[in-house]
């Protein structure tokens, strides 16, 4: 019988391990849905290799609307994240590689401020004290270094906070309701968000 159970559990291992890896794969293709390397920055190879910066994303749903953040995700390593990783005073990448995206399906309100439905780059400029994330109508770019200020849609500062430590950068969505959620941006011990509403309908 504990032989019969052992030859059961070597199978079941083999079909599971392969099961895990296709779901992986499953997740990795779902990351390139708004966010892939453009025309300019191809050389940087596919957006589906293998990263030090993994590819992740997330997404929540406002009543039938979604709303998706794709980023590449660096890991804190125990380094100096303001004033180094997050260059005092300029424009960031809000992670690493290409810049992050940020995918409405329909107009939203951001802190109260209406910004239209599509995607959009997402850079941010962090301190200690204060986040201005900065939504820029070309969504598809390689870090910030193409970033041009005159294509921001919007601009919306928010308070920089302190949190529990998160070891690699990560985007999330928390306080959700049917028409309003906040998304959250964690990396070592930065903790700050913004918040989300869908706009009226007409």
């Amino acid at each position: 019988m504990l032989r019969l159970y052992s030859i059961k559990m070597i199978t079941m291992k083999r079909v599971y391990i392969p099961l895990v890896f296709a779901a992986m794969l499953i997740v990795s293709s779902a990351t390139a849905q708004y966010r892939q390397n453009d025309e300019l920055h191809a050389s940087h190879g596919s957006f589906d290799n293998e990263r030090r910066s993994p590819n992740r994303s997330a997404g929540t749903d406002l009543d039938e609307s979604k709303i998706t953040i794709e980023w590449s995700a660096p890991s804190a390593r125990g380094r100096v994240l303001f004033g180094r990783l997050i260059p005092p005073g300029r424009v960031w990448r809000t992670g690493a590689n290409e810049a992050s995206v940020i995918h409405f399906d329909d107009a939203v309100l951001i802190e109260g401020e209406e910004l239209p439905a599509g995607n959009y780059a997402l850079f941010t400029i962090g301190s200690p004290e204060e986040f201005t994330f900065i939504f820029n109508s070309v969504s598809q770019q390689w870090g910030s270094f193409s970033y041009d200020a005159d294509k921001d849609a919007l601009r919306v500062t928010v308070e920089t906070l302190t949190g529990e430590h998160q070891e690699e950068m990560l985007f999330s969505f928390r306080n959700s309701t049917a028409d309003e959620t906040d998304v959250y941006l964690n990396w070592g011990t930065i903790s700050t968000s913004f918040n989300v509403r869908l706009a009226p309908g007409d």
